[in-house]
Parts: structure tokens; C-alpha cells; sequence
């Protein structure tokens, strides 16, 4: 019964250290860069929101919202929309 005892052991030790080991990818995979880009939606409402002639988002609302996520350390993504 002492080797059967063991065994138990083993296999709970096992289990534990998936647990374990899945708890540190789930916490820290954020912090390995895993996190997807902000979609941003882009309209034509000037001043407001707009696209300039060579395509790139412009407009009061565009700066906003690129001085927040430089702050805050995000990486957006612009979606055109309607």
C-alpha cells in the first residue's frame, strides 16, 4: 500500500504543477505583448473625425484619443466605419 500511496502522490504533484504552470501563462501573457491592438472606428465628421487625403485618421477626436493610448501604452488600430 506504500507504493500505491506514492503514486497518488506523483500524480498529484503532476496536476499540480500544470495548475501551476497554467496559472503563470494566463497571468503573464498579457505582459508578454499578447495583448491585441485597440480598434478604433474612423467616420467622416469634420473637424471632428476625418481622413485626410493620403488616408491617414485626422480630427480633434483622433488626437485625443492617440495622446491617451501613447499615455496608457496601447497600440490602435483604425477601422473605417459609416
Amino acid at each position: 500500500m506504500a507504493s500505491r500511496g506514492g503514486r497518488f502522490r506523483v500524480r498529484g504533484l503532476g496536476r499540480l504543477f500544470r495548475g501551476v504552470a497554467l496559472l503563470f501563462v494566463w497571468v503573464l501573457g498579457p505582459a508578454a505583448g499578447a495583448t491585441p491592438p485597440l480598434r478604433v472606428g474612423i467616420y467622416e465628421n469634420r473637424p471632428k473625425v476625418f481622413t485626410e487625403a493620403s488616408g491617414v485618421p485626422a480630427g480633434i477626436f483622433v488626437d485625443i484619443i492617440e495622446a491617451i493610448a501613447d499615455r496608457e501604452g496601447w497600440t490602435l488600430e483604425y477601422v473605417r466605419g459609416t
